[in-house]
């Protein structure tokens, strides 16, 4: 869907990688997809990676791509909401992750209504950053 509705952009969507299965920890996930040469921008509402998980806060701050975070309260949208949601703010995104002088680390509220992104730091100071309110 996101493809279709992003055709104007040259933004590849990987939704689907034979690397990868169910089980692969992200931190693997994280570490493969930096050492690619197509420059990816990693998408989460995965929180956790940064509140709850050191290694994986290293390895998004060693990863040298810009980092999108969807605020808390995105995981309990119903779906189509969350939709709604990713569609809404995509344009944003894709301007904040063109536009972005270094990889840089950025979050979209949860609030449906709000298409706001927001800067938190460089991706490489991830490591300090405990929490994104």
């Amino acid at each position: 869907m996101l493809s279709h509705f992003d055709r104007d952009n040259t933004i590849q969507h990987q939704d689907c990688d034979n690397r990868f299965t169910p089980d692969t920890d992200d931190i693997t996930l994280i570490k493969t997809i930096a050492a690619d040469s197509v420059g990816w921008n990693w998408i989460t509402a995965d929180l956790d990676q940064i509140r709850k998980n050191p290694a994986e806060r290293i390895a998004l701050a060693e990863s040298k791509m810009n980092i999108v975070f969807f605020r808390s309260g995105f995981n309990g949208m119903k779906p189509k909401f969350q939709a709604v949601k990713l569609i809404s703010a995509w344009d944003n995104i894709v301007y904040s992750c063109n536009t972005a002088r270094q990889p840089t680390a950025f979050a979209v509220s949860a609030k449906q209504a709000n298409e706001k992104i927001e800067v938190i730091c460089p991706t490489r100071e991830l490591v300090r950053v405990k929490s994104i309110r």
